[in-house]
């Protein structure tokens, strides 16, 4: 639809300067009638395109204004003084590229991010809140800048107003510089049907955090490069480098994921802030998608309080423990909580014996495996929804990407409504293939 809405308008730039040659006059007045119809496009468009994102558009409205304003003005003046300037081919035709040029301009935001529709939730509630918190961890030193300070972790909580009492809470940990909001039709779906979701921003992992004072920190450009070159195979070759960048990620992801929740349990003792005591946390979930699924799991290991777990399309690269002839190891102890591992196709295909997501899995208290025919690893987020372009780039299969982000969403609503809401007292009702 966008890219059919910017042919029309170039097209009515050519068909202008195509009338212009063919009358051999300017078409002054013709000029800026055509001004006020684009503009009045431009503004049906956007009244009548599903609702995302704001930022989108920012610059198809500056141009909007820019059009009404040239076309209402320039049509007051002409009526008032009706000369017309000379016929030049060269204006003319730099008229009509310059316009052309500008619509692709304006134009570029709404194809690398088009207006899309939400997929529907399946709960009861309808609304949505959000909650953001930069909380400054003391215990740790920042890292992956070098300005020496204390680490900041910055949180958002969505919720809704309408669910009484307490909701069980669901943590969140988005991929390799992904961001905070990768997966939010999830989150909407978990909300409408009475969760809290806790999405974290792992600062400098994240493409960018805008911290609750509106500070904004972009991704560290060092772990981009490690994190391409991983996942390149280039990595592989030095299984003792590899390992070693695979645990100082984790260690960052994990100081992050244990502060945020021993702050959320802190909060909520000390009673100062009565958001908090909508959590119920003796219920608990976890989820995270790629390296956010590796810290899921691993904080499921990890911390008693987590109950249920859920990996969508992740490498669990907690569970190294060290190199041996070559190789990463991993131990063999039983994983304790209820998880759930959903894969794309090629991860699917590498399930085998040594590969540690199936070894992990086989030893899992309560484990459920689930592929996702004709999938790739941006399939599990939102990203084919709100940027084809981009997650094209960065690996879609050739699945519909809303079915499959809404069997992502019911997946991950179901295994936490079993283990979180109803303490494993059913089997969830999911296939181990879609």
């Amino acid at each position: 639809m966008v890219i059919l809405f910017w042919i029309l308008m170039t097209l009515c730039e050519i068909g202008l300067a195509v009338y212009c040659f063919v009358r051999k006059k300017r078409a002054r007045l013709e000029a800026r009638i055509l001004c006020l119809v684009q503009a009045a496009a431009i503004a049906l468009y956007y009244l009548l395109a599903p609702r995302s994102m704001d930022f989108q558009w920012f610059f198809s409205l500056v141009y909007m204004a820019g059009l009404v304003l040239f076309g209402g003005f320039g049509l007051v003046k002409y009526l008032r003084k009706k000369d017309e300037a000379p016929f030049k081919k060269g204006k003319v035709i730099g008229r009509a590229l310059l316009k052309s040029f500008l619509w692709l301009f304006v134009m570029i935001p709404l194809m690398i991010f088009p207006p899309y529709r939400e997929p529907a939730t399946s709960g009861a509630y309808k609304t949505i809140e959000s909650k953001v918190y930069t909380w400054t961890d003391e215990s740790r030193t920042e890292t992956l800048d070098e300005s020496g300070d204390k680490r900041n972790v910055t949180v958002t909580f969505y919720y809704t107003d309408e669910a009484e009492g307490k909701c069980p809470l669901v943590i969140f940990s988005h991929g390799a510089f992904g961001f905070e909001k990768s997966n939010y039709s999830s989150y909407a779906e978990l909300v409408s049907n009475g969760y809290v979701v806790c999405s974290i921003s792992h600062t400098y992992h994240a493409f960018f955090t805008e911290e609750a004072d509106g500070t904004t920190k972009i991704v560290n450009s060092q772990f981009i490069q490690d994190a391409v070159d991983l996942s390149n195979g280039k990595m592989d070759l030095d299984a003792d480098k590899k390992y070693a960048t695979e645990k100082e990620w984790m260690n960052v992801r994990l100081g992050d994921a244990n502060f945020v929740l021993d702050t959320i349990i802190k909060e909520a003792a000390d009673g100062s802030d009565a958001f908090f005591q909508k959590l119920d946390l003796d219920h608990i979930g976890y989820f995270g998608h790629s390296m956010g699924g590796a810290t899921a799991e691993a904080m499921g290991r990890q911390r008693e309080e987590i109950d249920a777990v859920v990996v969508l399309d992740g490498t669990f690269l907690g569970e190294y423990n060290g190199v041996s002839n070559g190789k990463e190891t991993y131990g063999d102890e039983e994983y304790p909580k209820p998880i759930l591992n959903m894969m794309s196709e090629i991860h699917g295909e590498a399930n085998v014996p040594g590969y540690v997501n199936h070894d992990v899995m086989a030893n899992a208290k309560i484990g459920k495996n689930v592929v996702i025919k004709g999938t790739a690893h941006m399939n599990f987020t939102d990203l084919p929804l709100f940027s084809p372009a981009l997650s094209n780039m960065l690996g879609t299969g050739e699945r519909d990407s809303r079915e499959c982000i809404e069997i992502v969403n019911s997946s991950v609503r179901e295994w936490f409504d079993c283990y979180l809401k109803e303490d494993g007292r059913r089997t969830p009702s999911i296939k181990s293939e879609y």
